[in-house]
């Protein structure tokens, strides 16, 4: 028990590292921006259970994301930072629910503190843990949710409280993203458990009816409330989402052939995992360590290709099972080299396997002298302390290479990815140089302007609305307005406008000759420089401020 605990602990240090360490350093994204400005909502307006996204319904997500995102906005408002850590603590509560399942599949802590490394390594979690977004809550939800129903059956008696808590899991995870994770994480491991578990479990049936139960009614509290105030808006929105599976971002079935570089540095060994025939036989116990996970993470690759909409981000439940893929294969590297049984083809396959990783980890000083330190976005200590920490371990891990040293090579890969973070991980925006207002930060400069203190902000509705990074950037709604409607903006004056052009050329003379305006400035939000093929107008505004004539 105390190792576990010890295990726990380092686990839980590193994750700290991994998804919460200088996690501001990249701007936000459109999925983060939309969860946020919904969450600031739910605060300043109260909409708690009906919530709204820059004045208007939005029902097409589930709600507890958001009210955890309020939650943090509360505790210390317009800090993306904690934002963040919210997604963090989702995160860090996957990676122990992933680790006690490895533990109590297979019995031994050691191969699940290794797959939870891998895990922990992996770029889509990391990615994902690190962005305020809805896909980590449902999975981490739905990896509790495996967690206490593997105790319910393993274990015996009726279980009751592990039952409870399997539905409570998958309640919270309905009500992070619908269903999700039912479909692309809980029902591949059912269909595995319903292969490799024989026996029967009459005496689990009224308990495992009991967490029926609790799941329905924690997920469906929400919609209940919602269809009684809101039907057809809530009767619109299931069938826009249902809809959206069948015609929206469809792809071809093969579309996710490239899932193994969601594992980011681990994409080839993955694919080496993949070989059956070489690596069902490698261990005695290889049935639950090795087969058991891959028809797993098969099985939910399946199922996911069969939905014709597709995106990289929902391949992040099969980072579960193949985790626990790649830790298999380090800890029978471990064991065959501790008892001198590796063959040659063993040796050549992890060698092959490290080496190309220690070699392409070669590269990231040129890529830090290419795209910062000689556009003088790094000082010069900072790329001399990443030139040589990078040297001495692209060393080390060439020695643990041919060594055939598999666990040293792999702390070798934490070390790398806590430096990273540490060090690295906060010049990432200026690869991606962010335009500024003459270096007053875009439209988030007008958050301090006190001449637009409790100013509403109105955009032409004759244009497209505006992108939710701007609205997340004001801080504030930007509702439509007529602009040739005079009654209508004599009405809401004073407020300020947003034009892309300038305001001559969108507003009426007429309208114009019977205001006082003051123009505030030209904005650039993009989050790319006006050299790259991504920079967009649809980002830079003007904003006028419009009152009554005097």
């Amino acid at each position: 028990m105390r190792e576990k605990s010890v295990n726990i602990i380092l686990l839980i240090v590193l994750c700290v590292f991994t998804f919460i360490i200088n996690n501001t350093a990249v701007s936000t994204d459109i999925m983060e921006s939309r969860n946020i400005v919904t969450a600031r909502e739910m605060v300043y307006d109260g909409n708690w259970l009906v919530p709204t996204m820059n004045g208007e319904l939005r029902l097409e997500k589930p709600v507890l994301p958001t009210w955890i995102a309020a939650i943090a906005e509360m505790i210390s408002p317009d800090n993306l930072g904690l934002q963040r850590a919210m997604a963090g603590v989702a995160a860090t509560m996957l990676v122990i629910f992933f680790f006690l399942f490895g533990d109590m599949l297979t019995k031994s802590r050691e191969y699940a503190f290794i797959s939870s490394l891998v895990l922990c390594t992996s770029y889509s979690i990391i990615f994902m843990g690190r962005t305020a977004t809805w896909d980590i809550y449902c999975h981490a939800f739905m990896m509790g949710a495996i967690y206490f129903i593997f105790r319910a059956f393993t274990f015996k008696g009726k279980r009751y409280l592990d039952f409870v808590f399997a539905g409570l899991m998958m309640g919270l995870s309905f009500l992070s993203k619908g269903p999700t994770s039912f479909y692309s994480l809980l029902l591949p491991y059912v269909i595995c458990f319903i292969i490799f578990r024989k026996g029967t479990f009459k005496e689990k049936l009224a308990p495992f009816i009991l967490c029926i139960i609790t799941c329905v009614i924690l997920s469906s509290g929400w919609y209940v409330y919602l269809y009684t105030l809101h039907n057809a808006e809530l009767q619109q929105v299931i069938h826009k989402e249902s809809s959206a599976w069948i015609e929206y971002h469809t792809r071809p079935w093969w579309y996710y052939y490239k899932f193994c570089f969601e594992t980011g540095i681990w994409a080839l060994l993955l694919l080496t995992t993949m070989f059956f025939p070489y690596w069902r036989n490698k261990s005695r116990y290889s049935k639950e360590r090795y087969v058991f996970p891959l028809l797993w993470m098969i099985t939910s690759l399946v199922l996911l290709s069969i939905v014709p909409e597709k995106k990289n981000r929902y391949l992040l439940p099969i980072l579960i099972p193949a985790s626990y893929l790649i830790g298999y294969a380090f800890m029978y590297w471990k064991e065959s080299a501790t008892n001198f049984s590796m063959n040659r083809k063993d040796k050549l396959i992890y060698r092959v396997n490290t080496f190309i990783i220690a070699i392409i980890i070669i590269a990231i000083p040129f890529a830090a002298y290419i795209f910062l330190y000689s556009r003088d976005k790094m000082t010069l200590f900072v790329f001399i302390l990443i030139t040589v920490f990078i040297s001495a371990l692209a060393v080390y891990l060439i020695l643990a290479s041919l060594r055939i040293k598999p666990y040293r090579f792999l702390y070798g890969i934490v070390g790398l990815f806590v430096f990273a973070e540490i060090v690295v991980l906060p010049y990432a925006g200026e690869i991606v140089k962010y335009e500024d207002n003459n270096g007053a930060g875009g439209l988030s400069a007008i958050r301090s302007m006190s001449e637009l203190d409790d100013i509403q902000l109105y955009y032409n509705e004759f244009d497209a609305a505006p992108r939710i990074e701007i609205i997340y950037d004001a801080y504030r709604k930007i509702r439509p307005v007529s602009f040739r409607d005079t009654t209508l903006i004599f009405s809401i004056l004073p407020c300020a406008v947003l034009t892309h052009e300038d305001l001559s050329d969108e507003m009426p003379q007429t309208v114009l000759d019977r205001l006082d305006t003051l123009h505030i400035g030209r904005f650039d939000n993009n989050r790319w420089s006006k050299e790259s093929e991504n920079y967009s107008t649809d980002f830079v505004y003007n904003v006028t401020l419009l009152q009554k004539k005097k």
